[in-house]
């Protein structure tokens, strides 16, 4: 019986030392969770910071120049800084003088160049006046051919005219010559005889002298008998057709003057 009460009472301590841990871990625990909610806060605050401050500077990078903040020390030696660098570039003239200098051939290419264009200008220039001299000889020619053609022509019609008025003028006076030499009175008179200038029909009652009369005039019937080969006394039909001779008045010949 007194093992077994031992055995019994020992249990015991071991749930007091299961109680008492748990209340000893757990204040450390919050304890330790407080802890990074208190940082992180910091650490967002200095972000915040920071932000603000790169703001403000931009700002005033933005509104006021750095130049104006530096001291006068700096910018001297930043003018310093530029004189010594100024003379690095003045390389660049040195190339660009050995560029100019180096293509000498396009230079005398190009006075080749505008030679030839001159030498073309002054052929064209030749070539034209050359051809407007052709076209104005040839006008000329042309003109003066033109010009001779016009006179042959002239010429030649007029030796045709005058031809055909001779011949005319000679079948007139042929025609003239012919009826002078029928009736005496013909060749007389005022007038000759150079064509037919219309036919009349005979009338009832009409004869040669009546009809003379009446176209002609009084005492012309001798022009009607020769022309129409009858006699004034000859008996006319009704409807017989008699021809009008076309009459033209005899020139006057010059009288001879005795030396």
């Amino acid at each position: 019986m007194g093992v077994t009460d031992e055995v019994v009472s020992e249990p015991a301590p071991k749930k007091v030392v299961e109680e008492e841990e748990p209340e000893n871990e757990e204040p450390e625990y919050e304890f330790e969770t407080a802890r990074p909610r208190k940082s992180a806060g910091k650490w967002v605050l200095a972000l915040l910071a920071c932000i603000i401050g790169l703001g403000c500077g931009y700002l005033l990078g933005n509104h006021y120049p750095y130049a104006n903040f530096l001291p006068d020390e700096s910018s001297e030696t930043v003018i310093h800084v530029q004189k010594e660098t100024a003379p690095e570039p003045q390389a660049a003239p040195d190339i660009e003088a050995v560029v100019d200098e180096a293509p000498a051939e396009p230079t005398a290419s190009e006075a080749d160049t505008k030679a030839a264009e001159a030498k073309a200008a002054e052929e064209a220039k030749a070539a034209e006046a050359k051809g407007k001299a052709d076209a104005e000889a040839k006008a000329k020619a042309d003109a003066e051919a033109k010009a001779k053609a016009d006179a042959e022509a002239k010429a030649k019609a007029k030796a045709e005219a005058e031809a055909k008025a001779k011949q005319e003028a000679e079948a007139k006076n042929s025609i003239a010559d012919k009826y002078n030499a029928m009736d005496v009175r013909v060749r007389l008179g005022a007038y000759r005889i150079v064509g037919t200038d219309r036919t009349v029909k005979v009338k009832e009652g009409d004869n040669l002298v009546k009809i003379s009369r009446r176209v002609l005039g009084p005492d012309m019937e001798c022009y009607l008998e020769v022309y129409n080969n009858i006699k004034a006394s000859t008996p006319l039909k009704v409807g017989q057709e008699i021809k009008i001779p076309k009459l033209q008045l005899k020139k006057k010949k010059k009288a001879a003057t005795a030396n």
